[in-house]
Formats: C-alpha cells, structure tokens, sequence
C-alpha cells in the first residue's frame, strides 16, 4: 500500500494542470502553454523567426461538441476558438462557429511546424477547452472532441480525491508545495455560491483551506489567476470558476513561519477527502503527525523520502505535522540542495501522465439575470 501510494505522489505531481489565463473580462479566451510535465521546452522563437517558419504548411481541425449532461440538449451553433501553440507560445488563434450538428473543420490553419492545437467552446456562457495531439507539416490533421454539460446553481457532493503535499525548508520558511485534484461526480457544471448580491457578482465553486499563518501564497496551476480568486482572512482560497463535472487539478503554495526551529503545518478539509499525503526528505528532521499516519521511507532516486497519510477525512476534518529541530539560516544551502532532490522523482511519472486532454472551464461575463 506505502508503495502504491508513492507512485500516486509522483504521478499526480507530474500531472499538469492548465496555467493561469487571461481574465474573461478581456474579452479574449485564455492562452495556454503546453503542459508542464512534458519535457522541457527550447526557448521561445523571436517575432522574425516565428513569422518565417509560420509562412508554409497548412493543415486543418476537426471539432465536435457533445453533451454529456444525460437529457441535457443537443449541441447546435455555438461559437469555438482553435489556437496553436509552439515552444509555449501562442503562434495563432483564429474563431469559428460550430453548425447545427455541433461541429466544425477549421482549415487552412498554419502548420510549417510542429503545433499543439487547443480548442474552447463556449456552450451556455461557460467555456469548455480540450488539447488535441499535435500537428505538424507530415501529420496536419487533428480530430478534437469536446464534451459540455448543462449548467446548474445546486451544489454537487464534491470532494477531494487527493491533496498531496510536499514539505521543503527554505530561507524564507517551510516551503509548502500543494496539488489538490478535486472530484465532482454531477452530470452538470456548478456555477458556484453566489457571494455578493451584486448583478455582476462572481461566484465561488472549489475552496481550497490553508494554514492561518501561510504567506506568500503562489497560484501555479488549474486557477485563472488572482483576478478569478480569493483569499480571505481565514486562510481560504476561493476559486471563482464553475466546476465541471470530473476531475480538476489545483497547484499552490505558500510559506509557513519557522519559529525556534519549529514549523507546524494544519490543513482543514474543504470538503470531504480521500487521501492526503505529505512527502518532505529524511533528513533528520523531528515530525509529528497530528491525524496522519507515518508511512515510513522509500529511496528515490539519491534522496530518501518519509511520507505521511491520512485517509477518509471528512468535511472540516484537520491534519497535519509539526516539523522541530529544522536546521538554522545559516546552514540552510546544504539542505536545501539536498531536500529539492524530492522534486527529481517526480518525473518518474512525467512520461505516462500528459493530460493533455484535460478540459477546463471559467464563467463568461452573462446577462445581469443569469449572473446571480
């Protein structure tokens, strides 16, 4: 069980998440970059370069929308955007509309080089948004689907598949590094809480509780960035998209204070969860578990690693750990060097998990009678 819970760490580490985007106000959909845990990236080509080995090539994408909502309504004309993205940069965008059946070729679409083609529709003020394989001058047609939902204001029984967390003393602090995936098992998309009375208002779906004491809290993947989320005084973050039915991955993270060698990391459940587990390096450092369960140590790679558990916590449920005896500021570059080692293993699972089709949705500005 210790083992396989491993492999779930450093698969779900590995696992990307959509990056922050542009704010739906822009009135422009979001841009994406490809995923983070594929491999590493050259750098991004200047304007000349990019307009040079854009001039040839062409190829096309297939698009078809299908409800998933059982009964939900058929797909007819809705509006949908393709953008092709290279070496994480937006390279081109161009809108459609889907037909009356819910689909679309788009051609004529630049393929001198190699392209990864992203697909957004917008079905009922919510934008739905797949990654396709990619395309290139050899191989310059792809076939993208993409599935909706009808929308509701009822809150579905959602819950908290998996929060991993990973522990690292820095100069600043106890470097907290989180990805929750949460898991909604409705056949709608929830547009969230209404939080303020206002025509306008955004609302909140996921919340995600952080330690009181945490600073310097970081939105690294699956957010829309500050502009759609909350961080209130209790140490809540509030993310202000719908949630779609399945799974969605969050990554975060924060600081936490050292005082007299000693940090302490409490997380409250937002919800209903499966598993937490926390992984930090074996390095000497005193934990005690406060409802979780030592896992022992494993060896990955040059670094030897203790994890954590806890399972089946329930809503408000707390667990966490106090770490004592962490070592002084001035010392700190040896074991930094040594407990960043953790993030090596992570790539274990980097060449079999590329969410490449991983959907994504975020709330269009809609009708002041719609927005509450």
């Amino acid at each position: 069980m210790k083992r396989f819970l491993l492999a779930t760490a450093c698969t779900i580490l590995t696992a990307s998440t959509v990056p922050a985007q542009a704010p739906a106000s822009s009135g422009a959909p979001p841009l994406l970059a490809p995923p983070d845990s594929a491999p590493k990236q050259p750098a991004p080509l200047d304007e000349a370069e990019l307009r040079e080995r854009m001039a040839g090539g062409r190829g096309s994408v297939a698009i078809r929308a299908v409800q998933g909502t059982p009964g939900g309504a058929a797909v007819g004309a809705a509006p949908v955007e393709i953008i092709l993205v290279h070496r994480g940069q937006v390279v081109h965008s161009e809108k459609a509309q889907l037909d009356e059946h819910g689909v679309v070729v788009v051609e004529g679409l630049p393929v001198a080089m190699e392209v990864t083609p992203v697909v957004q529709v917008n079905y009922a003020g919510v934008f739905y948004q797949e990654t396709g394989a990619s395309i290139n001058p050899q191989n310059n047609h792809a076939t993208i689907e993409v599935t909706v939902y009808e929308t509701t204001d009822e809150a579905p029984d959602w819950r908290i598949a998996m929060r991993h967390v990973m522990l690292e003393q820095t100069e600043a602090g106890l470097l907290v590094s989180e990805m929750v995936v949460t898991s909604n098992s409705a056949d709608r998309t929830w547009l969230g809480d209404v939080v303020d009375p206002s025509p306008d208002a955004k609302r909140i779906a996921a919340r995600f509780n952080l330690p009181r004491d945490a600073k310097d809290v970081q939105l690294v993947g699956g957010f829309h960035g500050w502009c759609c989320t909350t961080l209130d005084e209790t140490g809540t973050l509030g993310v202000q998209m719908p949630m779609m039915p399945g799974e969605a991955r969050y990554r975060f993270s924060y600081v936490l204070p050292v005082n007299k060698a000693q940090a302490e990391m409490l997380l409250s459940a937002p919800a209903p969860t499966d598993h937490i587990i926390a992984f930090l390096a074996d390095d000497g450092t005193k934990v005690t578990p406060h409802g979780m369960t030592d896992a022992g140590a494993e060896t990955m790679g040059t670094t030897r690693v203790r994890l954590f558990q806890a399972d089946a916590l329930a809503a408000n449920q707390v667990a966490g750990l106090t770490l004592s005896g962490l070592t002084d500021a001035g010392a700190l570059q040896a074991a930094s060097d040594a407990s960043s080692r953790i993030k090596t293993f992570a790539g274990i699972g980097a060449a079999v998990v590329l969410l490449a089709g991983v959907g994504f949705v975020f709330l269009r500005p809609r009708p002041a009678r719609t927005a509450a």
